[in-house]
């Protein structure tokens, strides 16, 4: 079917620009980080105009340079396997038609770790030019009508430029010559939207560069085996094979450092006692911690007492989202097609509660502004931001959400019918620890085997555990979790403090926690389940 028609410069009417990945980004090894990358050019393509952002684009053959640079990726793919990289390309032959926003979706759905742009110039000498092109805030592409689409997540442009100046490094190493980082100019190019940053990197979400080398003359395979080398030395002095595990933040530990396939056996009394401990204090616990192994209950009070969820609900949130997303069921996007992850919502006039941080994932969301879902999800799962989520749910709906808690997740004490901050408390918004227990436990199944959206919602909420407690998690330990807090209910002082999660330790066992605490001083909330979550670190 073709895609519905907008209308690009002089009035000519334009199909939207496909948006489908040409390459399958399955199956990766969630150990590895994920190196994509990005041969220029390809079989022609007719302008379209992007839907998300209204930029024209197009696809221009450009030989020899088409077959060349996918000849050095293909190179360049064998030699970072070989070195422990999960490697991706954005298509499958050279002669592919692949546009900017198929490219980007392969980058964004692969939570690639770098994406790199490979590209080289028959006008330019091989032995004395070369140059790079990264992500910066502030640069931007124009749409027909003149308006201005700019790059603006400053987390992302200082990774593109730190990796830049690696690659930069390890080119001149190979090239023999200076290569320079610039801003390049895609002004007065026919049929070229104009501005002064790759499309491609302008639509990613993830750390890109972009790469140019001299070919005039023509290559020969010594040009394109030291490219490619290039290359390669660039990736391994930005990014390790494996992905790095910050504090609390680890990724999945799939063989715990014994080398054994079986958890080591840890003494179940001195955990059930060590939790008691850290949790007894306060005047209010209702808390479950389970083995994920062997289903065995570690420590249980109030386990069936109807509680507050406070922002812990957000993951129940968070998971319905990507559920109905992955599976195509968001609803249409207003131009009949299918409502995709990375589609837009528009930021209504009522603004609540945006934590987002300036910056950082081009928060915080602002009335008028339109946001990717999935980074409203984000933004919801890391920074807890109550705009994004109540964008969010307004998009699956209450009554969708209310399905998948009765019928997927079988949670018969959990109730999520409201926004949050809206004063509004008389929809009922609570759950029980036994019922967060049997989501997570729902959650790390799913994801175990190998359910795409658990999967991710489980990424964020490894990096929502970062944010929130920094290097107060031991680093043997790997935990995705969201906290919630609520200072009062109803006029009531309750200084609610809650953690949900799953909790990984290095020698294979797995344990999912379910905190629900009050009077808990916001002030030491961060300490005190930092010494909770760091009790695993010591199972023997």
């Amino acid at each position: 079917m073709q895609a519905p028609s907008t209308r690009g410069s002089a009035g000519i009417k334009l199909p939207h620009c496909p948006e489908a990945s040409a390459t399958d980004t399955s199956g990766l090894d969630p150990r590895k980080n994920v190196i994509v990358l990005d041969p220029g050019h390809g079989a022609k393509g007719d302008p379209c105009q992007d839907r998300q952002t209204g930029i024209v684009d197009r696809e221009t053959p450009n030989e020899p340079e088409t077959r060349d640079v996918f000849e050095v990726a293909k190179e360049v793919k064998v030699r970072l396997e070989k070195a422990g990289y999960a490697v991706v390309l954005t298509k499958n032959r050279a002669d592919e038609k692949v546009y900017k926003r198929q490219r980007s979706n392969t980058v964004n759905h692969s939570n690639a770790a770098l994406a790199i742009s490979i590209h080289h110039d028959t006008a330019r000498p091989w032995d004395s030019w070369g140059e790079i092109y990264t992500q910066k805030v502030g640069l931007y592409r124009e749409r027909p009508d003149g308006k201005k689409v700019t790059f603006g997540d400053s987390a992302v442009a200082a990774k593109s430029r730190e990796y830049a100046l690696n690659f930069a490094r390890a080119r001149e190493a190979v090239e023999g010559h200076k290569v320079a980082i610039k801003d390049n100019s895609f002004d007065n190019r026919s049929g070229v939207a104009p501005g002064n940053i790759p499309l491609v990197s302008l639509l990613s979400q993830r750390p890109f560069v972009y790469l140019e080398a001299g070919a005039k003359g023509g290559w020969t395979q010594k040009h394109k085996d030291a490219y490619a080398q290039g290359i390669v030395n660039g990736v391994k002095a930005s990014v390790p094979p494996v992905r790095a595990r910050p504090r609390g933040q680890a990724g999945s530990f799939q063989r715990h450092r014994s080398g054994q396939s079986q958890p080591v056996p840890y003494d179940k009394e001195n955990l059930a006692r060590s939790l008691r401990e850290a949790l007894d204090r306060y005047p209010q616990n209702d808390s479950t911690v389970t083995d994920l192994k062997s289903g065995d209950v570690i420590y249980s009070q109030g386990a069936d007492k109807s509680v507050y969820p406070a922002s812990t609900a957000k993951a129940i949130i968070a998971y319905t989202a990507l559920q109905l997303g992955h599976q195509g069921k968001l609803g249409d996007n207003g131009a009949g097609g299918k409502f995709q992850l990375d589609d837009p919502i528009k930021i209504g006039e009522t603004v609540l509660g945006s934590a987002t941080p300036e910056g950082k994932l081009g928060g915080p969301p602002r009335p008028g502004q339109s946001v990717p879902a999935r980074t409203l999800i984000k933004q919801m799962l890391i920074y807890s931001d109550n705009t994004a989520s109540n964008h969010i749910l307004d998009k699956i709906t209450v009554g969708k959400l209310r399905e998948v808690i009765t019928n997927d997740l079988k949670l018969s004490s959990t109730k999520i019918e409201r926004k949050y901050l809206t004063g509004d408390e008389s929809k009922p918004l609570t759950t029980t620890p036994a019922d967060m227990t049997k989501f997570l436990q729902h959650v790390h199944h799913k994801a175990a085997a190998g359910d795409g959206a658990s999967r991710e919602l489980l990424e964020y909420m490894k990096e929502a555990t970062r944010v929130r407690f920094g290097e107060r998690i031991h680093d043997d330990l790997s935990v995705a979790g969201k906290f919630g807090a609520k200072a009062e209910f109803k006029g009531e002082v309750k200084n609610w403090q809650h953690q949900i999660g799953i909790v990984e330790d290095s020698r294979g066992n797995a344990f999912t926690v379910a905190f629900f605490s009050s009077h808990v001083p916001e002030e030491t909330a961060q300490e005190h389940y930092a010494r909770v979550l760091n009790v695993f670190s010591s199972t023997k």
